[in-house]
Order: C-alpha cells, then sequence, then structure tokens
C-alpha cells in the first residue's frame, strides 16, 4: 500500500511540474510570435515525424506506419529497432517551436481527454 501511495504522490508532483513549467514558459516567452507555435503542413509529414523522434536519441524508428497531426499535437505507429529486429509502437509526439521538430512525450502523463485533441487521444493512447 506504502508503494502506491508514493507512486500517486509523485505522478501527481510530476504533473504539477510539468504544469508548472509549461505555465513558466508561456510567461517567459510572452513576446514570441503565436504563428511560429504550431507546425506547418510540411512539418506534418512521416520524415519530420522519424526524425525528431530519432534525434532525442530515444527510439530509432526504422519505419513509420501511419501518423496524425492536430495543432502542436501528433501520434505516430511505427517500427522502432530492438536489437537485430523492429517491434510496433505508438508515440504521442509534441511539436517544440524551440527545436523546430517533434518530440515524443510520456503517454501516462499526457494520455488525458481533456489534455489532447480528441483523434490524438484515440489514436495515440489505446494501443500497445
Amino acid at each position: 500500500m506504502w508503494s502506491n501511495v508514493n507512486v500517486k504522490t509523485l505522478r501527481r508532483l510530476a504533473v504539477a511540474l510539468i504544469l508548472v513549467g509549461g505555465v513558466t514558459g508561456v510567461v517567459a516567452r510572452s513576446s514570441a510570435v503565436q504563428s511560429s507555435f504550431e507546425p506547418t503542413q510540411a512539418q506534418c509529414s512521416a520524415t519530420a515525424m522519424r526524425d525528431g523522434i530519432n534525434h532525442a536519441g530515444r527510439d530509432v524508428v526504422a519505419t513509420v506506419w501511419q501518423f496524425g497531426c492536430e495543432g502542436r499535437w501528433a501520434y505516430v505507429w511505427a517500427d522502432v529497432a530492438a536489437g537485430p529486429n523492429t517491434i510496433g509502437v505508438t508515440d504521442v509526439v509534441v511539436w517544440r517551436a524551440d527545436l523546430r521538430e517533434w518530440r515524443s512525450v510520456d503517454r501516462a502523463i499526457v494520455c488525458r481527454e481533456e489534455l489532447l485533441p480528441s483523434t490524438i487521444y484515440r489514436l495515440g493512447c489505446f494501443s500497445n
């Protein structure tokens, strides 16, 4: 029971820190141009998804099978390298305007109906 309480408490603390960091980032960048926040049509592509995920260094995407963008959020169904083989994964990614690329996010934190656009929530949060 103690470990469940600690995990729940840590998860809530992590979400709170992320939200506070996001609000702080928005306040600190109030002079930023709003139009640079969301990706362009050209940046919503299989190549852009693959390159952003690979650049972060967590996964090595071999093939993007399906993806979709809505605002600054996207989902990606892809095969990633797993030793000599590949494994199918589903990623939820967010457009990082400061990096000008897509980055994977922790689905355990962001897969909330009130946070994600409905298409991204439905196709990015309920598989593998």
